[in-house]
């Protein structure tokens, strides 16, 4: 009996190696096996043919011993075959020349399934959204059934198709339970092996790397090929869309081009794609009515920009990655304005005054552009051949400037350059942008400097002052006092720079000095309304004194002579020291603190002279200007009867004998205990 088990089997299309099909005997020893093969063409072909004698020695040398219960005696010979088909035993003859009863069966031997996965695109390479076919091609009997899976970024799933045939296709197999009832049919058409090409649809929505593999394929008669191993396969990668808008410009929020420079336009670039990136920009020139000029701009990286130099609308019409085109989100266009250069007009006039004549000019600026300006000019002395550069902040398109020289003389004015948010330095030329004038300025007095000044009762002070005009000047001002008593001064002055000597202030308090008028060298006179100057008089004059009269010490210490001092520190302190022999010296100590010290390593009588503050002079308390410094005496031991030997002497008593007493007397100096060396 051919394939006793009912097994059904395949042969690959390039078979590597024959295929064993069993073949059970009941204890017979064969001589000659006569089989049919029958194909499973329409109409089918039968062959007829002897197992060759050499084949047959090597099928019972080969054959086993069956080990199923009850069948202990059966030998299974191995029956080698390579082509598709129906086998079926139709003769056996044992060695005494008897026909064996052969048992009615079939091995039926059909081709092995085999599958491929692959994709219509051959590149591998889609983008987001987009569709692929998924290509199973399939080969085997119907129908079939193949097992594969779909990998998403290392996500995997495993997707079953059943029932794989062709179109229009009939089989027992498509309806029957079990193959036995098939195998028992005379007509094997429905065990040709059927090529089956399926094709699946793909929505590539996600992002990343996608793979499909086959696992498994299995044909009608239950034969399957595992691909777990080195399962076959392809791979597609799904890239992301870009997408893209313009960073930090709109039309409405337009950005500048300065005449002759360029700027930068910038992209947000949404996507986890590398650059580079195309991007196609179409530009529309001011006042134009025509189709934009339209052009491809590479970009290395998303944080790139496209430098510009026209005005006028660029507008985003595209963006592709290498495999990929995207989205164009808004804003997509940016207006690119060119701003004017800043102009100036001046208009000149003269100041003039009935008493001096010309004291000065006047300019009337107009500015076009954008504030606020920046205007740069300078003032030239032809008297001194000095000129002085000043630059202004102008914030409106309007503005006018006084020149006032306060010395007589002739000037020229220039403006040199001017600057507005968007332009710099731009340089100005032509006679309207600089005037001359001989100018007689009015008297006038100013004190230089600002803030309090201080004083003390009885004090003068001097205060700075700068006259204008011609000289020489008469100045008339008004001190104040804190009473609100008030004296009128008048002084003749021949400089423009000169001191204003105040005489002493007799009360305490608040002080003012008010000026009044001045008259220049030609007789005109002008009434001043210059501010104020306050005094600050003191009402007390600061002073100084040692707190205490006497100080002991070892001879080179540190010693600190406490002091106690009134006033608005820092202090000036003037002392004097005398030493034992009389010599006298003078010193000088700058005291911030009020309870502060000098400090000395010397001994003597120091004696306060002066004191000063941050701004008077100050007295020396009586009671208070001596110190006195004394060294405590060195310890001090002599022998009696030699006091006035040389130090480290060597004092030789006369000799006594063994066991008498002897005596030493000392007189000893001092508060300490003294050794001595015998």
């Amino acid at each position: 009996m051919i394939n006793p088990s009912g097994n059904s089997f395949c042969l690959h299309q390039k078979p590597s190696s024959p295929l064993i099909i069993p073949i059970r005997l009941n204890g017979t020893n064969p001589m000659l096996i006569q089989y049919s093969h029958v194909t499973f063409t329409d109409p089918p072909v039968v062959h007829h043919h002897d197992v060759l004698a050499r084949q047959l020695k090597s099928m019972i040398d080969h054959a086993e011993t069956s080990d199923e219960p009850g069948e202990e005696n059966l030998l299974m010979l191995p029956f080698q075959i390579t082509e598709i088909g129906a086998y079926r035993l139709e003769r056996v003859v044992d060695r005494s020349g008897n026909n064996v009863r052969i048992y009615r069966s079939d091995a039926i031997v059909v081709e092995c399934p085999s599958a491929e996965i692959s994709s219509f695109n051959e590149e591998g390479h889609f983008c987001q959204g987009e569709t692929d076919a998924l290509k199973v091609s399939v080969r085997g009997v119907p129908p079939l059934h193949v097992m594969y899976a779909q990998i998403v970024n290392g996500h995997p799933q495993q997707i079953p198709i059943d029932s794989i045939h062709p179109e229009s296709f009939t089989s027992p197999l498509l309806a029957s339970d079990t193959n036995q009832q098939v195998m028992r049919r005379e007509d094997y058409s429905y065990a040709q092996a059927h090529p089956v090409t399926l094709t699946y649809p793909l929505n590539l929505d996600t992002v990343g790397l996608w793979r499909y593999s086959l696992l498994e394929v299995k044909d009608a008669l239950g034969n399957a090929v595992s691909y777990e191993d080195a399962p076959p396969g392809y791979g597609i990668t799904v890239h992301e869309r870009p997408q893209v808008n313009l960073r930090g410009c709109s039309e409405d929020n337009p950005i500048k081009v300065l005449k002759g420079r360029d700027t930068n336009l910038y992209f947000n670039i949404q996507t986890t794609e590398p650059g580079p990136f195309n991007l196609t920009l179409g530009y529309t020139p001011p006042d134009s009515s025509d189709p934009p000029i339209l052009a491809t701009h590479k970009l290395s990286h998303k944080r790139d920009g496209l430098s510009i130099s026209e005005p006028g609308i660029y507008s985003i019409l595209d963006i592709t990655t290498k495999y990929c085109s995207g989205d164009v989100l808004t804003p997509q266009s940016c207006l690119v304005i060119t701003p004017t250069e800043p102009t100036l007009q001046i208009e000149w006039s003269t100041l003039k005054d009935h008493c001096s004549g010309t004291v000065g000019v006047t300019a009337d600026l107009t500015f076009t552009g954008e504030p606020p300006f920046h205007l740069s000019y300078r003032t030239l002395s032809k008297a001194t051949n000095q000129h002085e550069s000043k630059r202004i902040k102008v914030d409106r398109t309007r503005h006018q400037m006084d020149f006032r020289p306060e010395v007589a003389g002739t000037y020229s004015y220039e403006f040199l350059a001017l600057d507005d948010v968007n332009y710099r330095w731009i340089q100005l030329d032509g006679e309207m942008y600089s005037h001359e004038a001989t100018v007689h300025p009015l008297p006038g007095v100013k004190f230089l400097g600002t803030g309090i000044r201080k004083t003390c009762i009885g004090s003068s002070l001097d205060v700075p002052i700068r006259m204008i005009g011609s000289g020489p000047w008469n100045l008339t001002y008004d001190i104040v006092e804190g009473t609100g008593k008030r004296r009128t001064l008048s002084v003749d002055i021949d400089q423009s720079e000169a001191t204003l000597h105040l005489p002493g202030f007799q009360k305490g308090g608040k002080g003012t000095v008010s000026l009044r008028s001045v008259t220049d060298g030609s007789g005109c006179k002008v009434q001043l309304g210059e501010e104020d100057l306050v005094v600050d008089v003191r009402r007390e004059k600061p002073s100084a004194k040692f707190y205490g009269q006497t100080v002991q010490g070892r001879d080179g210490d540190l010693i600190k002579l406490p002091l106690r001092l009134t006033g608005d520190g820092p202090w000036r302190i003037r002392y004097a020291r005398e030493d034992a022999d009389g010599n006298r010296s003078e010193h000088e100590a700058f005291i911030s603190d009020p309870n502060g010290s000098i400090e000395t390593r010397s001994e003597g009588t120091y004696e306060l002279l002066s004191v000063v503050d941050s701004s008077c002079p100050g007295v020396i308390k009586p009671n208070g200007s001596k110190f006195n410094v004394v060294w405590v005496a060195r310890p001090k031991v002599e022998i009696v009867g030699s006091e006035n030997a040389p130090s480290h002497e060597i004092l030789k008593k006369a000799d006594i004998c063994a066991g008498q007493d002897a005596y030493l007397d000392l007189t000893l100096h001092g508060i300490r205990l003294c050794g001595y060396t015998n």
